[in-house]
């Protein structure tokens, strides 16, 4: 999409002109332009919509973002970033029945970090002692550790992607 190239551009720029005016004081405030958040996380719904057949919910659900069109019963939660990690909700009694994150690149485009179940991440990760929990907060999930979960020969149940 031409104009999340566009968006990206005008961060760079102003990136680039914040840097230009201001010394390397380690008091000084400085803002680093990321769009990572709400911006990202509704332009990742978008992508992932049109990627997926997907039809987003208007308003918005703590559990779910949306769900295959022409299979309501489909409802898969969308987290997106374009750094980092992604946050797995900590309770399992709020887990997603379907788990969507991705990581969107320069241009636009985006990588599948992991398609599944939310109950895959649970018995095949969390519940495996890696993690507390009795945790207050979301789980924060590296983007490695998504791509082997995603990758794994028994994580089988997926959104069928529609743009390949």
């Amino acid at each position: 999409m031409k104009e999340i190239q566009q968006l990206q551009d005008i961060v760079a720029s102003l990136n680039k002109q914040y840097n230009e005016v201001t010394n390397d004081n380690e008091d000084d405030h400085k803002p680093k332009f990321t769009l990572d958040g709400k911006l990202v996380g509704d332009i990742g719904e978008v992508i992932a919509a049109k990627a997926y057949g997907l039809r987003l919910f208007r308003a918005n659900k703590h559990r779910y973002d949306g769900c295959v069109i022409g299979d309501e019963e489909k409802k898969v939660q969308i987290k997106s970033t374009i750094k980092g990690h992604i946050y797995f909700p900590q309770n399992k009694d709020k887990t997603p029945r379907y788990f969507l994150a991705i990581l969107i690149n320069e241009g636009g485009t985006f990588e599948e970090l992991y398609n599944g179940t939310g109950g895959f991440i649970w018995e095949n990760y969390l519940l495996n002692g890696n993690r507390n929990l009795k945790a207050k907060h979301p789980f924060k999930l590296s983007l490695n550790k998504l791509r082997m979960l995603n990758q794994a020969k028994t994580n089988i149940d997926k959104i069928i992607r529609i743009d390949d």
